[in-house]
């Protein structure tokens, strides 16, 4: 009995130092940039949003221990064009009195195929809608912590923004370039 109870203590412990090498990083709006672009009218419309806040936790030679989450305010929208950024602001688009968030979290993390890449799986939150998602993004060690840049196309409606818009694409596409320090 106290052979066993000893195996698992010990199995315990190691797998509790394989997670403490993953290190812990705070998300730097400042030197991070989340981008966007639609096609609306048969323009494309380019555009971003700040208000990135959370952490993350990563460990490239163990990416399984690796966990990101990323928050941005959409109330921060910006196309270059204040007529329409207040209009995406509205329940119609953003909702962003109701929904204040856009919620991006890892369920897992793995090593992609190439060195420095790695595959990011999780739930992505619009409007109080989660969707699973999965994309490529590359890491790479920067002075004083990492830079994760990846992106992933998603379908609006899905987050139920913008109704039923004919002018709009359904299509979205994101760029994200996430700075992350220790």
């Amino acid at each position: 009995m106290t052979f066993a109870r000893n195996c698992v203590l010990v199995a315990l412990l190691c797998g509790m130092a394989s997670m403490a090498l993953a290190q812990e990083f705070n998300l730097v709006e400042n030197r991070s940039r989340v981008a966007f672009s639609i096609r609306n009218f048969g323009f494309t419309v380019d555009g971003s949003i700040k208000g990135l806040s959370g952490k993350a936790v990563f460990d490239p030679s163990r990416p399984e221990h690796s966990v990101f989450n990323a928050m941005i305010e959409p109330s921060t929208i910006n196309t270059g064009n204040t007529m329409r950024d207040g209009h995406l602001r509205k329940a119609e688009y953003f909702d962003v009195d109701q929904f204040p968030k856009i919620i991006l979290r890892s369920s897992t993390i793995q090593a992609g195929s190439k060195e420095g890449t790695f595959i990011f799986a999780g739930l992505l939150t619009i409007k109080g809608v989660s969707k699973p998602i999965r994309f490529p993004f590359f890491a790479r060690k920067q002075a004083g912590g990492w830079l994760f840049e990846g992106g992933f196309d998603l379908n609006r409606r899905d987050f139920g923004v913008g109704g039923k818009s004919l002018s709009m694409a359904d299509k979205v596409t994101v760029q994200l370039s996430v700075f992350a320090e220790e």
